[in-house]
């Protein structure tokens, strides 16, 4: 048994400064995201804000989703990336402990980010009641069975963060503060009744129902897959690979490209479907509501009144391409070694390579931009349609680059969670017109910010807010390139070497 629990930590506890970091960081975000969603709720006249404490239900929801989503993606990412670990167990062990062994470890990680987020919230609203705590514990369990469940039937990291992802989303969408109560709402969320508890309302018939039918539900789903997922480690890419060496050329080179790109068919999926959700989601939940957005009106800034999904088209569209194409270049960076092996097998050229590889991630951007922006046309027409897609452009590529370079630059666990968290910091709070007609001033230094100006300033008005704002999105897209070149450079020496 000691050696059952040993392994099964080392699969999920490989780097505890890194688990320590993913565990605390998240948790941190609830002092941000509290007093915006707590803000956006008045802007928006929905949910609770007409009801005392409303700030702390705000507070209660920042911390569940935390410890949800941090317990989710730990779940799914150890699934994912123990397959060796699994190996040695499964021949060890049966298989019924080592499920169990595998799922309490997890659950008591989770246990881990319902401690340090909770406990986020109640430094911040001065204590909690213990039915607080026991939600977030409820929920976080959940969140733990679904991320195993993701992994399983994925069997792919990219395909899981995308679905883990997703389903926070509809966590959210569905929460007792961002739509009025129906009796739909714990049918088709898991985490809906413990959440609508949480905040001392009295729970009828439905969601006491879903408290109880949820979790029969979704063990016996793991159950059932349990045994679908391969014991026995399969090889990897590389030494799948042929060793031949052939003459290069620019056709084998676009070949070579495309299957950079289409090698996981996941990540189009991710870097498609993810844009075209968060906007259809976004538009779907707030049409109707009505907001101030800065504009150019002949030389000036000046406050236009205009509705949420006009805003969110201009808006929603950055927060996706930032997160999207951001976690896409990341998500390439860590997938693609037996690409590289390929590409430096065929070209001895250092150039010729990083071209390849900064070509395979400008179509990554450009996909995940074109999918964001899919759905503008239907909501408005931006005054400057050339500028506004300029904008989203040199966004995406941006941060294709920079989630490229935090991919090669960081393990794993630390990269998806910069590149999972980061942007809805940047973008979603800083760069929040949602929240305010005025930003606050840290908001200048975050990489999205001439990218959202030119967004925002090209959707409404007769110019542009400043032309500079071009160059500084050009310079960091410049740099950003160069750090891919610096970075690519590094890896295949490293290559070599090996």
């Amino acid at each position: 048994m000691l050696t059952l629990t040993r392994l099964t930590l080392l699969s999920t506890l490989r780097q505890p400064p890194v688990l320590a970091a993913f565990l605390v960081i998240p948790a941190v975000l609830v002092f941000l995201t509290a007093d915006a969603f707590d803000k956006f709720s008045s802007v928006l006249g929905v949910g609770m804000h007409d009801m005392p404490g409303h700030g702390a239900h705000f507070a209660i929801l920042s911390g569940l989703w935390a410890a949800g989503i941090t317990a989710a993606m730990i779940s799914a990412l150890t699934v994912t990336e123990a397959l060796r670990a699994d190996s040695v167990l499964a021949l060890k062990h049966s298989a019924w402990r080592w499920a169990l062994a595998r799922g309490a470890t997890l659950i008591g990680v989770g246990m881990l980010a319902v401690l340090v987020s909770i406990g986020f919230v109640a430094i911040r609203e001065d204590g909690t009641g213990v039915g607080v705590w026991l939600a977030a514990a409820y929920n976080t369990a959940l969140y733990v069975l679904v991320g195993q469940l993701v992994a399983y039937f994925a069997r792919d990291a990219i395909a899981a963060v995308g679905c883990v992802s997703s389903l926070w989303i509809v966590d959210a969408l569905l929460a007792p503060s961002m739509t009025e109560g129906t009796w739909w709402q714990p049918v088709l969320s898991p985490w809906y009744s413990a959440e609508y508890a949480a905040m001392g309302y009295h729970l009828g018939g439905g969601e006491i129902a879903a408290l109880v039918v949820w979790p029969l539900l979704l063990v016996t789903g793991f159950v059932a897959v349990f045994r679908l997922r391969p014991r026995a480690p399969e090889l990897g890419f590389g030494a799948a690979a042929s060793t031949a060496v052939t003459k290069p050329s620019r056709a084998h080179g676009l070949r070579l490209l495309l299957v950079d790109l289409l090698r996981h068919r996941a990540l189009l999926g991710f870097a498609v479907a993810g844009p075209l959700c968060l906007m259809a989601s976004s538009l779907w939940l707030f049409r109707g509501v009505h907001v101030a957005v800065p504009a150019m009106e002949h030389g000036h800034r000046v406050l236009l009144a205009t509705t949420m999904p006009q805003l969110h088209a201009a808006y929603m569209g950055m927060i996706a391409v930032v997160s999207f194409s951001g976690t896409a270049g990341f998500l390439i960076a860590i997938e693609l070694h037996g690409p590289d092996g390929r590409l430096g097998r065929n070209f001895g050229r250092l150039g010729a390579i990083t071209i390849l590889r900064l070509g395979t991630l400008l179509a990554v951007g450009t996909v995940a931009t074109l999918a964001a922006l899919v759905l503008v046309a239907a909501v408005r027409q931006p005054e400057h349609w050339g500028w506004f897609i300029l904008a989203h452009l040199l966004a995406g590529w941006t941060f294709t680059f920079l989630g490229y370079c935090v991919g090669l630059l960081l393990d794993r666990v630390t990269g998806i969670l910069l590149m999972m968290f980061f942007p809805f910091v940047d973008v979603g709070i800083a760069q929040d017109y949602m929240l305010g007609p005025a930003l606050p001033r840290w908001a200048v230094l975050l990489p999205s910010h001439p990218f959202a100006q030119l967004s925002i300033s090209s959707s409404f008005g007769d110019a542009v807010f400043d032309t500079g704002y071009l160059a500084w999105g050009v310079g960091i897209l410049a740099v950003s390139a160069v750090a891919v070149a610096a970075v690519s450079g590094r890896r295949l020496r490293r290559a070599e070497v090996a």
